[in-house]
């Protein structure tokens, strides 16, 4: 079960629990989406408002590619002179 499946069974909106959380709407839609990375304290208050474990919050953040976010999805596609990043760079 992903985070937003979570957040529908509570009948909640994106807005709701951000209100709830203290954080902007489009903050926790970036974190709901996996463009963000939760810290430990985002983490459990996001837990209690939503009434579930944190062990079963993290298994839901798991469950969603975050792909978005990790530095090797955007720095693959960035090339100098047509040769990926990393090659451009190595000394022959």
């Amino acid at each position: 079960m992903t985070l937003i499946e979570i957040r529908k069974e509570k009948n909640l909106k994106t807005i709701d629990l951000a209100a709830r959380l203290g954080i902007s709407q489009g903050y926790y839609s970036n974190l709901e989406r996996g463009k963000r990375p939760f810290n430990d304290l985002l983490l459990k208050k996001t837990a209690r408002v939503l009434g579930v474990r944190v062990g079963t919050l993290r298994g839901a953040l798991k469950s969603h590619p975050t792909e978005s976010y990790k530095l090797k999805s955007w720095m693959s596609n960035i090339r100098i002179h047509g040769l990926p990043l990393i090659k451009a760079f190595q000394l022959n």
